[in-house]
């Protein structure tokens, strides 16, 4: 981890999928210590808005050694929602089997709010899901 943890989003789980070391910049990003993220299931805080069927798909695509790009959707410890844009690496052991697996992560939570905030205005009505008060706005900014 080194220099890239002190700069960026990282993580290493085991092959449960528990929080092994995380990032000071992820931590913060996420409201926690790095001690309180340890030992912690990563689903716990970084899929927590996830269906439970593709948290299994993104597990099946680790466990078979491939690596997985895409959003993971989870909450901030005060409640507030959290989405990350991720690259979840594979670490394979020499007998096949996952051993580990790093998250590379770019918060685009804030993206994500802006998009929706374009979705709002394009399609009034819209139920925007995590960004509830976005709806409020763009409907009082309309009436």
């Amino acid at each position: 981890l080194g220099a890239l943890s002190e700069h960026a989003l990282v993580l290493v789980a085991d092959c449960t999928h528990t929080i092994l070391v995380a990032s000071q910049p992820l931590a913060d990003c996420a409201g926690y210590s790095t001690a309180e993220l340890q030992g912690k299931a990563c689903t716990a805080v970084f899929a927590a808005d996830m269906e439970t069927d593709a948290i299994a798909r993104v597990r099946a695509e680790l466990d078979a050694g491939r690596a997985w790009q895409g959003l993971l959707h989870g909450r901030r410890r005060d409640g507030a929602p959290l989405i990350l844009q991720c690259s979840l690496l594979p670490i394979i052991e020499d007998d096949g089997h996952h051993a580990r697996t790093v998250m590379l992560a770019t918060d685009v939570t804030s993206r994500e709010r802006l998009r929706q905030a374009y979705v709002a205005l394009v399609n009034p009505g819209t139920d925007l899901g995590l960004f509830p008060d976005i709806c409020r706005v763009v409907a009082t900014a309309l009436a």
